[in-house]
């Protein structure tokens, strides 16, 4: 008998007893249960509510829809065009660089050091204020306010890493935020001064830095900051212990719809270090390359090309390691601000903005590799500042599709990260005469492609040394000029093409092509949409056929040969199907 034919017998001796006969019934009946539950899924599958997702999924995304880019609710489906503010306030706080001192970088809603004038945390201190300003924002419209983490307050002076306290406030004012409908954009431009986030290779001697210093974070060192790779995993760092401190501190992240991963300024210095003054072969984040005083434009602008395209990709990356699902995005200025009016000849204040690697996406081209990682791109447009006007501005960006530039296949949503007016500009001493002037830069961006705006700031922030009124008008003062002016129930159509308010399911079309939603399934949701007749509420039906462009407003069924589209859903909705006409 064959050796297997031996094994069995053996196993099937009567005297063993029942006991094999009871666990070969048990594999059939098992093996016959993975069947059933292979081929009858839906069966024994859990309901959304009982599905644990230990990483929120952000609720704000991105597509293209006609070859335009968008941003959209993933929960709705409607377009999301991001209308709101800088929320910024320049308190004096404690300096772990100066110990005994105070110091401010404009941003210092969140700090826990005690307020001597309250005796509580400036941020319980300013915990009412917050909550006012953000029910009025809801009131007046709008739908994102942008953050920036304070460089001073957010690294712990007790330790390494963040301070827990301000992550708590942090978490708190998102959840706040939320609370009233609207969605969060943080910057975090700088390296923490207290934490451990002094980058490695910070000392003498370094031929990246400009500025010999030993021992403490270094401030807008441009060509540093983008080219040093200890400052690059210090920075990666930072981000995955905020964004981790966030989630730990009980932060709702599905209301934070974008990271801006961008320093201060995102531009390099040209006629600095190590581009001048050095005679060296240094490894930088865009490779190892010889610097020397000879060395030509191209051959500058190449090392800052690939410096860029490294430093954004692997911070990037980093981000994306620590939240897969979140957006990123990067700010700047139009190149033709870099220099102020009667600096031309100051070699500290030359730039160079390498833009078109910032608006055009990641596309292999001749062996090179084109565009940055991050998702979206925020621009800080203020209304003629040193005399340039929009065109001038814009055209010094190079927006993929405007203006004659080459259209790209996957271009990026670009919105307005910052835009203000700065005080007495243009002789104008009040925020009223300002305000016209931003909504009518509004209008222009539509033709850009540009979709979003951050008025800056939102309220009255001061000087670091005195008590006066910003150098730029802010949204409320002068009866809230610029507010009322530009507030969305105000002014709810920019680009007047319905994308704002958006009919609702699915969000809306970038052109007249008729689109069909058919209901399966009723939806409980009221759905917003615009007619001739002005805009109204509308609850779905199910069984019913809807059509429109950018509005919904028939129940009878089109004709046939139908498509399904998704518009700007990845999915379908509670059973809302979208088709347009092939």
């Amino acid at each position: 008998m064959p050796t297997n034919q031996k094994a069995f017998a053996t196993f099937m001796k009567p005297e063993r007893g029942f006991a094999h006969l009871f666990l070969i019934l048990l594999l059939l009946v098992g093996v016959g249960v993975g069947v059933y539950l292979v081929q009858h899924p839906a069966i024994f599958k859990p309901k959304a509510d009982q599905i644990i997702n230990p990483l929120a999924e952000h609720l704000i995304g991105k597509t293209i829809i006609n070859g335009k880019p968008f941003l959209f609710n993933r929960a709705s489906g409607r377009i999301f065009i991001p209308r709101g503010n800088n929320y910024s306030n320049n308190q004096q706080v404690p300096d772990p660089w100066n110990p005994g001192k105070t110091g401010t970088s404009g941003w210092e809603w969140f700090s826990s050091k005690i307020n001597p004038a309250t005796g509580k945390s400036y941020y319980d201190s300013n915990r009412d204020q917050i909550e006012s300003d953000l029910i009025k924002m809801e009131q007046d419209g709008y739908n994102s306010v942008r953050i920036s983490i304070s460089t001073i307050s957010i690294g712990n002076t007790a330790g390494n890493g963040l301070d827990p306290q301000v992550l708590k406030n942090i978490a708190e004012f998102i959840q706040k935020a939320k609370n009233h409908h609207i969605f969060v954009l943080i910057s975090a431009a700088e390296l923490p001064r207290a934490g451990g986030y002094t980058p490695s290779d910070v000392n003498v001697g370094n031929p990246l830095l400009n500025q010999q210093v030993s021992g403490q974070p270094l401030v807008n060192q441009l060509n540093y900051d983008y080219m040093s790779p200890a400052a690059l995993q210090t920075r990666i760092k930072y981000w995955q212990d905020l964004i981790s401190g966030l989630r730990g501190s009980g932060a709702p992240m599905e209301n934070i719809w974008s990271y801006d991963v961008g320093g201060t300024e995102i531009a390099f210095s040209p006629e600095l270090k190590p581009f001048s003054q050095v005679n060296a072969t240094i490894q930088t984040n865009g490779g190892t390359f010889n610097f020397n005083p000879n060395m030509t434009q191209a051959e500058k602008e190449m090392i800052m090309n690939k410096n860029i395209i490294a430093h954004m990709d692997a911070l990037v990356d980093g981000i994306k390691n620590a939240d897969p699902a979140a957006l990123t995005s990067v700010q700047f200025y139009p190149p033709i601000l870099q220099i102020p009016p009667g600096q031309e000849g100051n070699v500290t204040f030359k730039r160079y903005v390498p833009a078109k690697w910032l608006l055009n996406p990641p596309t292999v081209t001749e062996g090179s590799l084109h565009g940055i990682k991050t998702d979206l791109v925020g621009l800080s447009l203020y209304p003629n500042t040193y005399g340039k006007d929009f065109n001038t501005q814009v055209n010094s960006i190079a927006i993929p599709g405007v203006n004659g530039n080459p259209a790209i296949a996957n271009p990026k949503p670009i919105f307005v990260q910052e835009m203000g007016y700065v005080r007495n500009q243009d002789n104008l001493t009040k925020a009223s005469q300002a305000a016209p002037e931003i909504k009518r830069w509004m209008e222009l961006a539509c033709t850009a492609g540009i979709r979003g705006w951050h008025q800056f700031t939102w309220s009255a922030i001061f000087d670091s040394n005195t008590t006066h009124v910003s150098d730029y008008f802010t949204a409320l003062e002068d009866n809230e000029a610029i507010n009322n002016t530009i507030k969305p129930v105000s002014f709810p159509n920019v680009c007047g093409d319905d994308m704002d308010s958006g009919p609702g399911v699915g969000g809306g079309n970038t052109d007249s092509t008729p689109v069909y939603a058919f209901i399966e399934k009723a939806d409980p949701r009221n759905i917003f949409y615009t007619t001739s007749e002005g805009s109204k509420d509308y609850l779905l039906k199910s069984g019913q056929w809807y059509y429109g462009s950018n509005s919904w407003y028939s129940s009878t069924k089109p004709a046939a040969g139908l498509k399904p589209v998704y518009a700007l859903s990845l999915k379908s909705y509670a059973g809302i199907h979208m088709y347009t006409i092939s």
